[in-house]
Protein backbone atom coordinates (compact mmCIF):
# COMPACT_ATOMS: atom_id res chain seq x y z
CA UNK A 1 0.00 0.00 0.00
CA UNK A 2 2.62 2.61 0.78
CA UNK A 3 4.52 1.57 -2.65
CA UNK A 4 0.84 2.58 -4.37
CA UNK A 5 0.31 5.84 -2.26
CA UNK A 6 4.38 7.08 -3.22
CA UNK A 7 2.98 6.19 -7.05
CA UNK A 8 -0.54 7.74 -6.99
CA UNK A 9 1.25 10.93 -4.95
CA UNK A 10 4.32 11.16 -8.28
CA UNK A 11 1.27 11.04 -10.83
CA UNK A 12 -0.61 13.63 -8.53
CA UNK A 13 2.79 15.83 -8.41
CA UNK A 14 3.05 15.85 -11.85
CA UNK A 15 -1.05 17.11 -12.15
CA UNK A 16 -0.46 19.52 -9.63
CA UNK A 17 2.24 20.79 -11.50
CA UNK A 18 0.20 20.98 -14.52
CA UNK A 19 -2.90 22.57 -12.60
CA UNK A 20 -0.03 25.12 -10.81
CA UNK A 21 1.65 25.74 -14.81
CA UNK A 22 -2.35 26.26 -16.24
CA UNK A 23 -4.26 28.42 -13.23
CA UNK A 24 -1.28 30.17 -12.05
CA UNK A 25 1.64 30.79 -15.07
CA UNK A 26 5.01 30.54 -14.17
CA UNK A 27 5.97 34.51 -14.75
CA UNK A 28 7.35 35.38 -11.00
CA UNK A 29 6.39 39.13 -11.99
CA UNK A 30 3.32 38.36 -11.87
CA UNK A 31 2.58 37.60 -7.96
CA UNK A 32 -0.82 37.94 -7.91
CA UNK A 33 -1.74 36.27 -10.96
CA UNK A 34 0.51 33.29 -9.96
CA UNK A 35 -1.80 32.78 -6.92
CA UNK A 36 -5.25 33.35 -8.76
CA UNK A 37 -5.73 33.67 -11.97
CA UNK A 38 -6.08 30.83 -14.84
CA UNK A 39 -3.83 31.54 -17.97
CA UNK A 40 -5.36 32.27 -21.19
CA UNK A 41 -8.68 32.53 -19.42
CA UNK A 42 -11.28 34.49 -16.77
CA UNK A 43 -11.29 31.82 -14.58
CA UNK A 44 -9.77 32.07 -11.17
CA UNK A 45 -8.82 29.46 -8.12
CA UNK A 46 -11.15 31.16 -5.74
CA UNK A 47 -14.14 29.90 -8.10
CA UNK A 48 -13.27 26.76 -7.15
CA UNK A 49 -12.59 27.06 -3.64
CA UNK A 50 -9.44 27.45 -3.80
CA UNK A 51 -7.25 30.67 -2.64
CA UNK A 52 -3.48 29.57 -3.23
CA UNK A 53 -1.81 27.18 -4.85
CA UNK A 54 -0.81 25.70 -1.26
CA UNK A 55 -4.43 25.06 -0.70
CA UNK A 56 -4.80 22.91 -4.02
CA UNK A 57 -2.07 20.97 -3.17
CA UNK A 58 -3.85 20.32 0.36
CA UNK A 59 -7.21 19.62 -1.21
CA UNK A 60 -5.41 17.28 -3.46
CA UNK A 61 -3.39 15.51 -0.87
CA UNK A 62 -6.18 15.29 1.91
CA UNK A 63 -8.96 14.02 -1.71
CA UNK A 64 -5.71 11.10 -2.55
CA UNK A 65 -5.73 9.93 1.60
CA UNK A 66 -9.30 9.62 1.59
CA UNK A 67 -9.23 7.96 -1.50
CA UNK A 68 -6.68 5.74 -0.71
CA UNK A 69 -8.51 4.55 2.80
CA UNK A 70 -12.03 3.85 0.94
CA UNK A 71 -10.76 2.94 -2.41
CA UNK A 72 -7.49 1.17 -1.89
CA UNK A 73 -8.84 -1.77 -4.49
CA UNK A 74 -8.91 0.75 -7.48
CA UNK A 75 -5.36 1.63 -6.95
CA UNK A 76 -4.04 -1.68 -7.13
CA UNK A 77 -5.89 -2.24 -10.16
CA UNK A 78 -4.51 1.07 -11.53
CA UNK A 79 -1.07 -0.41 -10.70
CA UNK A 80 -1.53 -3.78 -12.10
CA UNK A 81 -2.81 -2.00 -15.16
CA UNK A 82 0.26 0.25 -15.60
CA UNK A 83 2.71 -3.13 -14.86
CA UNK A 84 1.23 -4.84 -17.25
CA UNK A 85 1.32 -1.66 -20.02
CA UNK A 86 5.27 -1.62 -19.18
CA UNK A 87 5.41 -5.42 -19.56
CA UNK A 88 3.56 -4.78 -22.81
CA UNK A 89 6.06 -2.34 -24.03
CA UNK A 90 9.19 -4.50 -22.53
CA UNK A 91 7.83 -7.21 -24.79
CA UNK A 92 7.77 -5.13 -27.93
CA UNK A 93 11.26 -3.63 -27.34
CA UNK A 94 12.36 -7.46 -26.89
CA UNK A 95 10.57 -8.39 -30.26
CA UNK A 96 11.91 -5.51 -32.18
CA UNK A 97 15.63 -6.17 -31.04
CA UNK A 98 15.62 -9.86 -31.65
CA UNK A 99 14.33 -9.05 -35.36
CA UNK A 100 16.92 -6.19 -35.82
CA UNK A 101 19.50 -9.12 -34.84
CA UNK A 102 18.21 -12.13 -37.27
CA UNK A 103 21.50 -11.75 -39.44
CA UNK A 104 24.08 -12.24 -36.89
CA UNK A 105 21.73 -14.79 -35.12
CA UNK A 106 21.07 -17.00 -37.25
CA UNK A 107 23.04 -16.03 -40.16
CA UNK A 108 27.02 -15.86 -38.99
CA UNK A 109 28.72 -18.66 -42.06
CA UNK A 110 31.26 -18.74 -38.76
CA UNK A 111 28.45 -20.32 -36.64
CA UNK A 112 28.41 -24.03 -36.38
CA UNK A 113 25.29 -25.49 -35.92
CA UNK A 114 23.86 -28.95 -35.63
CA UNK A 115 20.66 -30.65 -37.47
CA UNK A 116 19.45 -29.50 -40.41
CA UNK A 117 21.72 -27.07 -42.96
CA UNK A 118 19.97 -23.58 -42.89
CA UNK A 119 18.34 -24.39 -46.60
CA UNK A 120 16.42 -27.35 -45.62
CA UNK A 121 15.00 -26.02 -42.02
CA UNK A 122 11.84 -24.19 -41.40
CA UNK A 123 12.70 -23.11 -37.86
CA UNK A 124 16.11 -22.08 -37.13
CA UNK A 125 16.79 -22.51 -33.13
CA UNK A 126 20.07 -20.20 -31.60
CA UNK A 127 21.00 -21.56 -28.42
CA UNK A 128 24.14 -20.01 -26.17
CA UNK A 129 25.94 -22.20 -24.11
CA UNK A 130 28.97 -22.95 -22.23
CA UNK A 131 30.40 -26.54 -22.41
CA UNK A 132 31.02 -26.59 -18.58
CA UNK A 133 27.85 -25.82 -17.31
CA UNK A 134 25.56 -28.72 -16.30
CA UNK A 135 23.00 -27.45 -17.32
CA UNK A 136 23.96 -27.06 -20.63
CA UNK A 137 24.43 -30.89 -20.46
CA UNK A 138 20.82 -31.89 -19.68
CA UNK A 139 19.83 -29.22 -22.19
CA UNK A 140 21.69 -31.06 -24.92
CA UNK A 141 19.73 -34.70 -24.92
CA UNK A 142 16.92 -32.13 -25.09
CA UNK A 143 18.22 -30.85 -28.33
CA UNK A 144 19.35 -34.43 -29.88
CA UNK A 145 15.96 -35.40 -29.44
CA UNK A 146 14.78 -32.72 -31.21
CA UNK A 147 16.93 -32.97 -34.17
CA UNK A 148 16.50 -36.72 -34.46
CA UNK A 149 12.40 -36.38 -34.26
CA UNK A 150 12.27 -33.58 -36.63
CA UNK A 151 14.42 -33.03 -40.03
CA UNK A 152 13.61 -29.35 -40.21
CA UNK A 153 15.25 -28.01 -36.75
CA UNK A 154 18.65 -26.23 -36.95
CA UNK A 155 20.61 -25.58 -34.40
CA UNK A 156 22.68 -22.88 -34.55
CA UNK A 157 25.64 -23.16 -31.57
CA UNK A 158 26.86 -19.56 -30.05
CA UNK A 159 29.70 -20.03 -27.60
CA UNK A 160 29.27 -17.79 -24.98
CA UNK A 161 32.16 -19.27 -22.51
CA UNK A 162 31.47 -17.43 -19.16
CA UNK A 163 32.83 -20.29 -16.62
CA UNK A 164 36.20 -19.31 -16.87
CA UNK A 165 39.34 -19.80 -18.68
CA UNK A 166 38.30 -23.97 -19.37
CA UNK A 167 35.06 -23.05 -20.54
CA UNK A 168 37.13 -20.27 -23.39
CA UNK A 169 39.83 -22.59 -24.27
CA UNK A 170 36.76 -25.45 -24.44
CA UNK A 171 35.50 -22.74 -27.14
CA UNK A 172 38.32 -21.95 -29.17
CA UNK A 173 39.01 -25.69 -29.61
CA UNK A 174 34.91 -26.05 -30.73
CA UNK A 175 35.31 -23.18 -33.16
CA UNK A 176 38.54 -23.96 -34.23
CA UNK A 177 37.51 -27.28 -35.30
CA UNK A 178 34.61 -26.35 -37.01
CA UNK A 179 37.15 -23.75 -39.38
CA UNK A 180 38.99 -26.89 -40.15
CA UNK A 181 36.12 -29.27 -41.10
CA UNK A 182 32.57 -28.40 -40.15
CA UNK A 183 31.27 -31.82 -40.81
CA UNK A 184 32.80 -33.70 -37.75
CA UNK A 185 31.76 -30.85 -35.45
CA UNK A 186 28.35 -31.90 -34.69
CA UNK A 187 30.51 -35.66 -33.12
CA UNK A 188 33.06 -33.08 -31.24
CA UNK A 189 30.27 -30.99 -29.62
CA UNK A 190 28.37 -34.20 -28.46
CA UNK A 191 32.00 -35.31 -26.66
CA UNK A 192 32.67 -31.84 -25.57
CA UNK A 193 29.56 -31.38 -23.57
CA UNK A 194 28.99 -34.37 -22.08
CA UNK A 195 32.67 -34.66 -20.97
CA UNK A 196 32.55 -35.01 -17.02
CA UNK A 197 36.37 -34.60 -16.32
CA UNK A 198 39.05 -32.33 -16.80
CA UNK A 199 38.33 -29.91 -18.92
CA UNK A 200 42.01 -28.92 -19.66
CA UNK A 201 43.51 -28.33 -23.55
CA UNK A 202 45.22 -30.95 -23.51
CA UNK A 203 42.62 -33.61 -22.42
CA UNK A 204 40.05 -31.78 -25.02
CA UNK A 205 42.33 -31.61 -28.07
CA UNK A 206 42.70 -35.49 -27.11
CA UNK A 207 38.67 -35.80 -27.94
CA UNK A 208 38.85 -33.61 -30.85
CA UNK A 209 41.00 -36.38 -31.92
CA UNK A 210 39.16 -39.08 -30.84
CA UNK A 211 36.70 -37.99 -33.51
CA UNK A 212 39.29 -37.62 -36.12
CA UNK A 213 41.10 -34.11 -35.55
CA UNK A 214 44.46 -33.21 -35.78
CA UNK A 215 45.14 -31.76 -32.37
CA UNK A 216 48.01 -29.65 -34.16
CA UNK A 217 46.25 -28.02 -36.84
CA UNK A 218 43.69 -27.33 -34.04
CA UNK A 219 46.56 -25.47 -31.78
CA UNK A 220 47.31 -23.92 -34.77
CA UNK A 221 43.72 -22.47 -35.51
CA UNK A 222 43.21 -21.15 -32.27
CA UNK A 223 45.52 -18.75 -32.82
CA UNK A 224 43.48 -16.89 -35.52
CA UNK A 225 41.90 -13.72 -34.10
CA UNK A 226 38.70 -13.79 -35.99
CA UNK A 227 38.04 -16.91 -33.71
CA UNK A 228 38.57 -14.26 -30.52
CA UNK A 229 36.50 -11.70 -32.08
CA UNK A 230 33.76 -14.68 -32.95
CA UNK A 231 33.27 -14.99 -29.35
CA UNK A 232 33.28 -10.91 -28.46
CA UNK A 233 30.42 -11.13 -31.00
CA UNK A 234 28.52 -13.40 -29.57
CA UNK A 235 29.18 -11.75 -25.82
CA UNK A 236 27.79 -8.61 -26.90
CA UNK A 237 24.92 -9.85 -28.64
CA UNK A 238 23.86 -11.69 -25.10
CA UNK A 239 24.39 -8.70 -23.21
CA UNK A 240 22.44 -6.72 -25.82
CA UNK A 241 19.19 -9.47 -25.11
CA UNK A 242 20.02 -9.54 -21.57
CA UNK A 243 20.99 -13.14 -21.26
CA UNK A 244 23.29 -13.56 -18.35
CA UNK A 245 23.57 -17.54 -18.15
CA UNK A 246 23.48 -20.66 -20.03
CA UNK A 247 22.32 -21.88 -21.86
CA UNK A 248 19.68 -20.22 -23.46
CA UNK A 249 17.43 -20.60 -26.60
CA UNK A 250 16.02 -18.08 -29.34
CA UNK A 251 13.44 -19.55 -31.30
CA UNK A 252 11.10 -17.20 -33.12
CA UNK A 253 10.55 -14.45 -31.27
CA UNK A 254 11.30 -15.51 -28.02
CA UNK A 255 14.02 -16.04 -25.81
CA UNK A 256 13.71 -19.02 -23.25
CA UNK A 257 16.67 -18.87 -20.59
CA UNK A 258 17.37 -22.38 -19.02
CA UNK A 259 17.49 -25.68 -19.15
CA UNK A 260 13.74 -26.17 -19.84
CA UNK A 261 11.77 -29.52 -20.61
CA UNK A 262 11.68 -30.56 -24.48
CA UNK A 263 7.91 -30.08 -24.47
CA UNK A 264 8.19 -26.33 -23.95
CA UNK A 265 11.03 -26.05 -26.58
CA UNK A 266 9.12 -28.18 -29.39
CA UNK A 267 5.43 -25.75 -28.05
CA UNK A 268 8.39 -22.44 -29.20
CA UNK A 269 9.29 -24.05 -32.37
CA UNK A 270 5.64 -25.08 -33.40
CA UNK A 271 4.30 -21.33 -32.49
CA UNK A 272 7.37 -19.80 -34.70
CA UNK A 273 6.13 -22.19 -37.43
CA UNK A 274 2.94 -21.17 -37.33
CA UNK A 275 3.82 -17.30 -37.03
CA UNK A 276 6.57 -17.72 -39.88
CA UNK A 277 2.87 -19.91 -41.83
CA UNK A 278 0.87 -16.48 -41.43
CA UNK A 279 3.44 -14.26 -42.36
CA UNK A 280 4.29 -16.10 -45.96
CA UNK A 281 0.56 -15.96 -46.71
Amino acid sequence: MQGAKILLFVVLGGLLGFLASQYAGRDTTKADQHENNVAGSNLQLSDLGIDSISSLENLISSGVSKFLEEKPEAVVAALEKFQENQAKIAEEDRVKLLRSLNDPLFSQLTDPSIGATASEADVSIVEFFDYRCGYCRRAHSSIVELIKTDSKIRVVMKEFPILGPDSVSAAMISLSANMINSEKYADLHDRLIQHQGPYDEATLLALAADVGYDPAGIQAAMTNKALTAQLENARQIAEALNIRGTPAFIIGDKIIPGAVPLQQLRAAIEEARSSAAKKAN
